[in-house]
């Protein structure tokens, strides 16, 4: 049995569990912000509750998704008794950094001596992770910088931040206009065509004017009007007046990340690789140079990181060789005394560590384990682990692993009576005894070497004689696609364009491809252009097509738990084309591709196409018609919307193991006429009810109610662990 819920995608909090003490002061907010007691799982805690005037739900999702010791710890939301819901993160003592500055007006020198380079460097810290999870903060200031009772600097208030990859524009004004970039001020003619334009370089003009404040103490452009703000940053290219005993270096700083073309300022990347020692990295698995410019190293060895390329390819040197070369980003991680541990996987969520533990072709035996990062408690650990029972089988229990900060030796436990100085002495102790746990811990879970994103640092250009073609695995109307091998040493997928057919749809489908990065899209790894035919080359993925993979041994033997967790994974990557504002326009199983371990990524992006507004029409006929939506066959309107139609007849196609859609219908024509007629397909076979809700929700008539594939995610990652746990 499987149940599946619904809007699990964000963390509820009960309000009566909530009980207010005061209201907390937010210069320019027009939201209330109060400290209260929060009667918690753990023991009650105190926490600030955010009363939206307007619920965002996206800034609650992004602060859910992020976490990082400099940015606020997101609690959960609390639905309110007259609509909408109010955040709750941790609450941070000492209050905003705008606040502090304020109490400070006549000693604030001596004051900042001990704290405002630290400040500066975790707000650059926390400014970086966001940028690193392609987002944009938006509305960078010091009332969003708060500080907590051991002096950190958290940055909160995430009500303008939004996903985004790619230069923005935007038809209002974001942010607030003391702290506010140039590009982001737009205009002042309000006839003016130019819209404000809003990148991660505005985060980076913002963030300076916060180290303005740090360094002088005082408060940008007081008493001044927008308007007046306006004319001076963005007409007259006037700067915030830096005292003159400022050090040249940081003189010289501030005017770079004030550069009034945002394209020549700094990445918080490159900031941080000027206040900060050169990081050191420690190498997860072997790695064996792919092209002369790579380094190899083994397993454990520590890497300077020189340059972080902004591409899945880092700039490194090796401390044990002193050879420098690139290395890929996924092989490696900073450098701390577990991280070349077997059992530590890092920063993955407890739905991601049960499907770990539980994947298919895994030996599952009771005491298996994983120790990863904390998703409730910042700078923490829990640890995972197998364990089993006559009722429920094999399933999953987790642990929180507890530090204690008020001794010297700062020591781990689960279970105050025994701890220990270090995670690895932790673990020895219960792999010897259970002590509080399940079981004693058996032995880590496996883990496959990932793969390398691209097969070279940022060049996508591969000569042709470095690629093989070994064995034709499908034919297409404009093309061929091979199995083959780059360097005699790397299986590849080799997408050939036939002689007589145009390049340029099949050039746009690459250049669609390298825009794209997820885990769950199939990644372009190079193209050969030097010469006819045009070869796109691909990751291999080994199991094929999901729509042949579900037909064969393999595939018909998946269970409903296997088969919900496959169609979690392609929501997952629709997501993200939905947050970058692309429809796909084919989805179907044939354009699924399966790899190891169930792992699927969706291809075929010959008909993506980049969605400015809310739908596209007339570009194109509609080539699979069981798969379209009916605005698609009556309109030819495309949107994210009919991608999630298309979803649904997918999530049809994963519960039969490949059944055509729409079966007893007979011809295209027949099923094309009752769809536009109001049609749907029945339950089909054990689909559970709460599985086809979800389908006939992605099949609704009117297509802004439909599920976006955000939730559809969430819907069916939720379903997939409760189905591998209940019988």
């Amino acid at each position: 049995m499987i149940y599946l819920y619904k809007e699990k995608d964000l963390i509820k909090i009960s309000l009566d569990k909530i009980k207010r003490e005061s209201e907390i002061s937010t210069p320019g907010s027009r939201n209330t912000v109060w400290m209260a007691t929060y009667s918690s799982p753990s023991g009650p805690r105190t926490v600030a509750v955010k009363n939206c005037a307007r619920f965002k739900r996206e800034e609650a999702l992004i602060l859910q998704q992020l976490r990082h010791p400099n940015i606020i710890e997101f609690l959960g939301v609390a639905p309110l008794p007259f609509g909408g819901y109010a955040i709750v993160t941790e609450f941070a003592e000492k209050g905003s950094l705008y606040d502090l500055i304020k109490q400070h007006p006549d000693d604030w020198s001596d004051f900042k001596k001990q704290c405002w380079i630290k400040w500066a460097i975790e707000m650059a810290r926390g400014l970086q992770y966001i940028h690193e999870q392609k987002y944009q903060h938006g509305d960078v200031k010091s009332p969003n910088m708060v500080i907590t009772r051991n002096d950190t600097l958290k940055i909160c208030d995430f009500s303008t931040a939004r996903h985004c990859e790619v230069t923005v524009s935007t038809n209002s004004i974001r942010g607030s206009w003391a702290w506010m970039a140039p590009e982001v001020m737009g205009e002042p003619d309000p006839q003016s065509q130019t819209k404000p334009i809003v990148t991660p370089k505005s985060d980076v003009f913002s963030y300076a004017v916060v180290v303005w404040e740090l360094l002088t103490g005082k408060a940008p452009f007081p008493g001044e009007s927008a308007l007046n703000m306006l004319k001076a940053v963005a007409i007259q290219r006037k700067r915030l007046e830096i005292p003159t005993a400022c050090p040249e270096s940081l003189r010289d700083l501030l005017t770079e990340w004030w550069d009034h073309d945002h394209t020549k300022r700094p990445s918080m990347d490159e900031i941080l690789s000027r206040s900060e020692p050169v990081p050191t990295y420690t190498a997860l698995y072997d790695f064996a140079a792919q092209e002369k410019v790579d380094l190899s190293f083994q397993k454990g060895e520590a890497l300077d990181i020189i340059h972080k390329t902004g591409g899945d390819w880092w700039f490194a040197r090796s401390t044990k060789t002193g050879q420098e070369g690139y290395v890929p980003s996924n092989y490696i991680r900073r450098a701390r005394d577990i991280d070349t541990e077997e059992w530590y996987l890092g920063h993955i969520s407890r739905i991601e560590a049960e499907k770990n533990l539980l994947q298919p072709g895994v030996d599952v035996q009771r005491g298996m384990f994983i120790v990863r990062d904390s998703e409730s408690n910042p700078g923490a650990f829990s640890i995972s682990i197998i364990d089993h029972d006559s009722v429920r089988g094999n399933n999953v229990k987790h642990y929180e692993i507890e530090k204690r900060d008020d001794d010297e030796t700062g020591s781990f436990y689960i279970h105050e009576r025994a701890s220990f100085p270090t995670l690895a002495k932790l673990i020895k102790h219960h792999q010897r005894v259970a002590d509080g746990l399940c079981t004693t811990l058996t032995y880590p879970c496996p883990r496959e070497t990932p793969k390398t994103m691209e097969l070279g640092n940022d060049d996508w250009k591969i000569p042709k004689k470095c690629l093989t073609l070994k064995r034709k695995i499908a034919v297409g109307q404009y093309g061929d696609v091979w199995k083959g091998m780059w360097e005699g040493k790397t299986p590849v997928a080799i997408k050939t364009l036939k002689m007589e057919t145009g390049q340029s749809a099949f050039l746009a489908e690459a250049n669609i491809m390298k825009k794209l990065r997820h885990p769950n899209l199939c990644q372009l790894c190079g193209i050969c252009s030097d010469k006819e035919p045009i070869y796109i080359v691909m990751m291999w993925m080994c199991n094929g097509s999901l729509l042949n993979y579900l037909k064969g041994d393999k595939g018909s033997n998946l269970k409903l738990p296997e088969l919900v967790d496959i169609g979690a994974q392609i929501a997952s990557g629709m997501a993200y084309l939905e947050s970058m504002n692309y429809i796909h326009r084919q989805l179907a199983a044939r354009n699924v591709l399966v790899g190891d371990a169930n792992i699927v990524k969706v291809a075929d992006f010959g008909l993506a196409r980049k969605n400015e507004d809310s739908e596209l029409r007339g570009e194109g006929n509609p080539t699979l018609l069981r798969w379209a939506a009916p605005e698609v066959l009556m309109d030819n309107c495309h949107s994210i919307k009919s991608d999630v139609w298309s979803f649904g007849i997918l999530l049809t196609e994963l519960v039969t193991h490949g059944q055509t859609p729409y079966l007893g219908l007979g011809t295209d024509d027949k099923v094309v006429r009752h769809v536009k007629q109001g049609y749907r397909m029945r339950k089909i076979g054990k689909c559970p009810d709460a599985l086809y809700e979800l389908m006939l929700k992605c099949w609704d008539k009117d297509p802004t109610t439909r599920y976006t594939f955000e939730f559809l995610h969430s819907y069916l990652d939720d379903g997939f662990v409760v189905g591998l746990c209940i019988p």
